[in-house]
């Protein structure tokens, strides 16, 4: 299932001081500014959570070349995100409809596709619970029809039907 994507990133907080610090505005509670609790910012948890995801991906590919002891903890900080409320999504193999609230970077033609389809991932969306901290960037697989057309369709045109 997948989650509307807000154009809010990076939003302050709806007392309209602009701070963009994750969780309650100390000052929407009669708190001084200066009393908030420490934290990451919208951005820069979409930039911890792309470069897990994308150390992640690079592991998978390549599981013997990384040591064990890596792996464990690349899984450890994913799991810590996880519970702390952050999702990533790449969104690959999902189908692709212009109304979902992702940046295409391309279209690529790509063979056996039926219909639009996410076919790779450059950036995942990010979530902070039901908040959009990042909008996915992702390349989109057309189905191909140059040349490889289906034994149905090739029907159709020697019947004319």
């Amino acid at each position: 299932m997948l989650r509307a994507v807000g154009n809010g990133e990076n939003r302050g907080s709806e007392t309209g001081n602009g701070s963009d610090r994750l969780g309650e505005d100390a000052t929407h509670f009669g708190q001084d500014a200066s009393a908030r609790e420490p934290g990451l910012s919208g951005r820069s948890l979409a930039d911890v959570a792309t470069g897990i995801w994308r150390m992640r991906n690079r592991v998978a590919a390549a599981p013997e070349e990384t040591p064990r002891s890596v792996a464990r903890h690349l899984e450890m900080t994913w799991d810590a995100l996880i519970q702390a409320g952050v999702e990533i999504r790449d969104h690959v193999g999902e189908p692709f409809d212009l109304g979902l609230s992702l940046t295409v970077v391309a279209y690529q033609p790509t063979p056996g596709l039926a219909r639009e389809q996410v076919i790779e991932a450059v950036r995942p969306s990010i979530y902070l619970g039901d908040r959009a901290i990042q909008t996915g960037e992702v390349i989109v697989g057309t189905p191909d029809s140059g040349g490889d057309a289906s034994p149905d369709a090739d029907e159709r045109d020697r019947t004319g039907g």
